[in-house]
């Protein structure tokens, strides 16, 4: 059977000293995903870091030609998933050499 989490065993893999940004307005949004993810998918750290990893590309790529609102939204979006693979490597104590 399945191991269910919830908010306040996501909550348990929040760093206790973190920055402004991350503490008010990342870890909010992170954990209710992480949430889903670790609850409802096979989801892997490696799978959000990659797909992270595609968005920081896509991130450049606008900030490069000068879409500068699209590549806020996805700075954002980046950084949230970014912080999620350490959060749910954590949280279902996953580790791998890569």
């Amino acid at each position: 059977m399945k191991k269910r989490y919830s908010l306040n065993d996501i909550k348990k893999t929040l760093k206790e000293k973190d920055a402004f940004s991350t503490v008010f307005f990342v870890d909010p949004i992170a954990i209710r995903i992480l949430y889903l993810i670790a609850n409802y998918t096979r989801i892997t750290p490696n799978y959000i870091t990659i797909f992270s990893l595609i968005i920081w590309i896509v991130w450049v790529l606008c900030w490069f030609f000068w879409y500068y609102i699209i590549s806020s939204i996805l700075f954002y979006i980046a950084f949230i998933f970014d912080c999620m693979d350490w959060k749910l490597s954590r949280l279902k104590w996953i580790s791998t050499k890569f």
